[in-house]
Order: C-alpha cells, then sequence, then structure tokens
C-alpha cells in the first residue's frame, strides 16, 4: 500500500522507541491482554486515549497500515479504522 501520511516507515524501528508506549509498563497492561485475547472495547478506549499526543503517532499508523496490522491500536486508530482507512484510500486512488 502507498504511504499515506509519511514518507515511508525505514527508520520505524528506530522512531518507535520515541512512542508514548516504548518501554512503559503502563502502556503493557493497556494495549497487551493478559489472557492473550482481542482487546475489549475498555481497553481499546483506552489505548486510543493512550496514543493522544504521542510524538509518533502518524508513523505509528502508516506502519500498521503499511504492514496491514491484524490487531491492537496503532497510531490510536483500532482495527475497524484501520479497516476504513484502507478502503477509503482505495476507493480514492481507484
Amino acid at each position: 500500500m502507498d504511504n499515506l501520511f509519511v514518507t515511508p516507515n525505514s527508520n520505524w524501528k528506530e522512531e518507535r522507541e520515541r512512542g508514548n508506549c516504548w518501554d512503559n509498563p503502563v502502556a503493557r497492561e493497556i494495549f497487551f491482554s493478559p489472557t492473550g485475547t482481542h482487546m475489549s472495547p475498555k481497553q481499546e478506549h483506552a489505548a486510543i486515549q493512550f496514543c493522544q499526543g504521542c510524538p509518533v503517532q502518524v508513523q505509528c499508523l502508516q506502519y500498521a497500515l503499511d504492514t496491514n496490522q491484524p490487531e491492537g491500536v496503532w497510531g490510536g486508530k483500532g482495527v475497524a479504522a484501520r479497516r476504513w482507512l484502507r478502503k477509503r484510500y482505495r476507493r480514492e486512488s481507484a
């Protein structure tokens, strides 16, 4: 998929370390289910809120779209929102 927002994520592995969630014990509790199941709606909402104001939010979302991440919150967007963005982008670029 072409990038929707930014240039290719060639530096994502380095950029992600600037993220609010990187190496943050609170983020681990929010973003990862202890049972290994899907996020609950409450957990997803908390993760989306946690992403707000993150210095790499756009790059994180772009990475998720580029790599078609199937689960979780990336760049402040849940699975359904990312699916909608992909469909919208495909329609507009057709």
